[in-house]
């Protein structure tokens, strides 16, 4: 279950062990902001380098005074200083100047002039590693954002208010489907698929994304794999719930390299500390295998391939309505995304390819299903500067995705007993997207950006009809520090299929937010307003079908540094949304009067971090059930829901974790420990309700209770 759980601090205050003459110093941007992470090494002994804390500052003993001390960081000029006039007891200021941007050297990521233009949240891999709710894990690190709305404790992300199945994730440019592991028949996960270590930037698009990814009717998270390494790594891990290694190596520089990773997971060590709390989850195992090759053919030419490779497995007591009984699940999975780029003074070409295969089991009772999945991918871009002011953008994508099914199925949805009848039912599905796009973004003044776009289907499937997809939106930069954003647009996307709605079904979004964004050295605002009309949802597991489902929300977010080493947040949301169904209006299943989150975060490189985090909102709604019939060829009893469908509410959720981890640095390698308590005051949150046979009462079923977890990871250099 845990799975990424690991490496929460790497890279933070370094100390070196040996000394003839020892130097200190800040290293800073040329506006006084410190520098984190960047390397300072003798020119001479590169081996013997260490890198800057969270305030810039760095200590670096060097068994030769006359040396000449290197300083340099991603993005800016390297400064190289000679200690030959310098007294080593004078404390050094070193300011980088940011490296000059030429056309030739413009990569497709998140400091594009594209991107810039939306609602977009930035995260790098050390945000994942200091999110006191990530648990290690790039998909999770969303939930502490305000426009997360997910309230299944899962690792798929829901954005302001729409379902998870409506985002999408993208890796390097392309559509990772269903990116998580250990998942449920409704394609429900406890973490993802993507390791931080491998990741650049994780770009998350709360509404209205660019449509030069797509197929997003929601939200969108973009995920860029790395484009250089700083240096040499391996590093080996061993926690509560396995062990796993990292290797990645430079190839040619810093521009080619190879990065390989491997986890193995086991449950017998977390399962028998935290039994009492967890005693639904009976086992897990995983093996997983991971490859990230990036080759710089020329200045010009760069080539990228991502393997990745899973065989997964659980067991666990699941309860439906009035039956519960040990589930097993079993997934082997295996994807690959290639992409190739051509930079020239006028633009980039991108060709970016993926394919993804699975088989799927699951069994509990009389309910057996096999899935075997498959996707292919080809997309085409191109970016072109027109000029200083004018960025443009087109191409075309070319999705395929097959399901095939062999399950046996309750006759009744309510009766999985294993004596209750079946039927076998066998399903081939299939889609094709075929489309086509054009964007461009203008910057009319210094303080005024306009952009648009387009994206519509080259090939019409049998499952669809025709759609058209536009947007627009406008930047408005009122000071330096803030800014106003406004954007809307009318988006299409197709939905994964699961046991419980075994086609692809396509969804209608229009959206319209208005964004407002302040920034300070030690603070942060965020605000936002939105509203969103979607159609095409099912709901209650496929019960039925929502004729639109409208929501408006209002978010508002709040960050402050706290001297050196204190830290925190505060975020809240307010959702107000309604279903019709069958012309009759009910409550959204994203209903909320508040969604709180809070963190409190001490990070001290010297000492040690620790995060407390509390997360509140109004418990889920859910349909009751008002009573029940005897079904004679069952032998059993039917219930009955009211037909006020979300009209009752589980108990409000509250939950408090802890984490905590600190940092060790040695001459050739660092170690670092940490431990976390998740639900610490052991909350009983409401996730489902278990009824007797004849559903005359029931008892709750909970989300995760407290549970502890710990683990250590070495890394040489």
């Amino acid at each position: 279950m845990i799975k990424y759980l690991i490496t929460l601090l790497l890279g933070m205050s370094s100390m070196n062990l040996s000394a003839q003459n020892t130097w200190i110093g800040q290293v800073l941007e040329q506006n006084g902001t410190p520098v984190f992470a960047a390397n300072v090494y003798p020119k001479n002994a590169p081996e013997q380098g260490t890198i800057t804390d969270f305030d810039g500052r760095f200590e670096l003993s060097l068994t030769f005074k006359f040396d000449t001390l290197v300083v340099s960081y991603i993005g800016f000029d390297s400064q190289f200083i000679a200690l030959r006039n310098k007294d080593d007891k004078e404390e050094l200021t070193i300011k980088l100047q940011r490296a000059a941007q030429s056309l030739a050297m413009i990569t497709i990521k998140g400091s594009d002039p594209i991107s810039s233009q939306f609602s977009v949240q930035k995260l790098d891999k050390m945000d994942v590693y200091l999110n006191p709710v990530a648990q290690g894990d790039p998909l999770k690190a969303i939930t502490i954002l305000p426009a997360s709305t997910t309230t299944d404790e899962s690792a798929n992300p829901s954005l302001r208010g729409s379902s998870a199945d409506r985002s999408r994730v993208i890796l390097n440019g392309v559509p990772i489907y269903n990116p998580v592991r250990s998942s449920q028949l409704n394609n429900q996960g406890f973490f993802s698929i993507f390791n931080p270590e491998i990741i650049e930037e994780m770009q998350v698009y709360a509404s209205n994304p660019p449509l030069i990814y797509g197929n997003s009717s929601a939200g969108l998270v973009d995920i860029q794999t790395s484009q250089s390494l700083r240096e040499n790594q391996f590093q080996l891990s061993a926690h509560l719930t396995g062990a796993g290694l990292f290797l990645s190596r430079q190839l040619k520089q810093d521009s080619s390299f190879l990065q390989a990773y491997s986890n193995w997971q086991f449950s017998d060590a977390f399962i028998g500390l935290n039994r009492a709390n967890i005693p639904r989850l009976k086992g897990f195992n995983t093996k997983d295998l991971g490859l990230n090759f990036r080759w710089q053919l020329s200045p010009r030419w760069a080539f990228n391939s991502l393997h990745y490779a899973i065989d997964e497995g659980y067991d666990f007591l699941a309860a439906s309505l009035s039956f519960e009984a040990l589930a097993s699940a079993q997934k082997q999975r295996y994807f690959t995304v290639n992409n190739f780029v051509y930079k020239s003074l006028a633009g980039i070409l991108s060709v970016n390819m993926g394919y993804n295969t699975s088989t799927s089991r699951f069994t509990q009772a009389n309910l057996r299903t096999r899935t075997e999945a498959e996707q292919s991918y080809l997309g085409i871009n191109y970016k072109h500067l027109a000029g200083r002011d004018l960025v443009w953008q087109v191409g075309v994508s070319f999705d395929y995705q097959n399901q095939q099914t062999r399950d046996s199925i309750p006759l009744f949805f309510f009766a999985i007993d294993p004596e209750a009848p079946s039927y076998f039912q066998a399903r081939n599905m299939s889609l094709l997207q075929a489309e086509g796009y054009a964007f461009s973004s203008w910057e009319a003044t210094n303080d005024w950006t306009f952009s648009a776009g387009i994206r519509l289907p080259l090939a019409m499937d049998e499952v669809a009809y025709p759609y058209f997809n536009y947007q627009a939106a406008s930047k408005y930069q009122i000071r330096d520090q803030d800014h106003l954003l406004l954007s809307a647009g009318q988006y299409h996307s197709f939905s994964t299929p699961s046991f419980f709605i075994p086609s692809y079904q396509l969804l209608k979004a229009q959206q319209v937010a208005l964004e407002y964004s302040y920034e300070q050295e030690m603070s942060s605002w965020q605000a936002a307003i939105y509203a969103k009309k979607e159609q095409g949802e099912v709901g209650n597991n496929g019960f039925f079908a929502m004729d639109q489902l409208s929501t408006v929300g209002i978010e508002a977010s709040y960050q402050q540094q706290v001297g050196k080493y204190w830290q925190w947040t505060l975020a809240n949301a307010y959702i107000r949304q309604r279903m019709q169904v069958d012309g009759s209006v009910h409550t959204g299943p994203r209903d909320f009067d508040y969604f709180f989150k809070g963190s409190l975060q001490y990070q001290n490189p010297n000492l040690f971090t620790v995060a407390l985090t509390y997360l509140s909102q109004p418990g889920n709604p859910y349909t009751p059930i008002e009573g029940s019939v005897f079904v004679e060829e069952l032998g059993g009893f039917r219930p009955l829901f009211s037909s006020q469908l979300n009209s009752a509410r589980f108990g409000n959720y509250h939950r408090f974790d802890l984490n905590i981890s600190r940092y060790f640095q040695f001459d050739r390698y660092s170690l670092v420990a940490f431990a976390s308590v998740a639900n610490i005051f052991n909350q009983r949150n409401e996730r489902d309700l278990l009824f007797t046979a004849d559903y005359s009462s029931y008892d709750f079923d909970y989300y995760q209770l407290r549970s502890f977890f710990a683990g250590l990871v070495w890394q040489w250099n």
